[in-house]
């Protein structure tokens, strides 16, 4: 067996059943592995997140879609100016590289096993819609930033699903329009680093055997 250490990572749009998969894991071996949830939590920019969140809701209502395009709308006239895009940016990079010490760093010091529940490249897909990049620079960004300093996973797990099935599946206001803009960031994974895609259009058991396989091609050189 690989005696190094392992680092796993899972990625994919909202409802894509990362959480499930890494529980799974987890379990499959005999709690071998650390979990850690690392979604990027706004601290720095919370005021203007929560400011944001607020004015969609309050000018369109009951309606997910709507109040997710009324979102990006006030995020794009703030964000149109390059001084502010650049600053927003390096505002939520420190945030995030403050709470990636505390959430990955120091397991990654203290256990030999981890999954990461959530990564640099959710927070990256985040920032390069709220910046409106185009998806292709998803790899230039991880590659030349936060992912220079932090541990790079030795395998990550792409869990492929339709924005409408997450969709249906998250039920927390969660809109199509959201997840879709997102899907296109995600689908850009399949070309950094050693990426599994896993189509998680399956059923469940299928989707946990497809990953449980892949763990353990990983962890025993197959």
């Amino acid at each position: 067996m690989n005696e190094k250490r392992n680092f796993i990572c899972l990625a994919g749009i909202d409802g894509s059943g990362k959480s499930t998969v890494a529980k799974h894991l987890k379990q499959i071996t005999n709690g071998r592995f650390f979990y850690i949830w690392a979604r990027w939590e706004p601290f720095l920019l919370s005021p203007f997140v929560m400011f944001l969140n607020k004015k969609s809701r309050d000018s369109v209502q009951y309606d997910e879609d709507l109040q997710h395009k009324k979102k990006q709308g006030l995020k794009n006239n703030l964000l149109r100016n390059r001084f502010v895009k650049q600053l927003w940016l390096l505002l939520a990079e420190f945030d995030y590289f403050l709470q990636l010490l505390r959430k990955v760093l120091l397991p990654y010091i203290f256990h030999r096993d981890i999954i990461c529940d959530r990564y640099i490249y959710d927070f990256y897909v985040d920032q390069l819609v709220n910046l409106q990049e185009n998806p292709k620079t998803l790899k230039k960004f991880i590659l030349k930033r936060i992912l220079r300093i932090f541990p790079k996973p030795d395998l990550l797990i792409y869990i492929k699903i339709s924005p409408e099935t997450g969709n249906a599946r998250k039920q927390d206001g969660t809109s199509v329009s959201y997840l879709a803009q997102r899907k296109e960031y995600y689908d850009q994974l399949i070309d950094i680093y050693k990426t599994i895609e896993i189509d998680g259009e399956l059923a469940l058991k299928d989707v946990l055997n497809k990953a449980g396989n892949s763990l353990n091609k990983h962890l025993y050189n197959e």
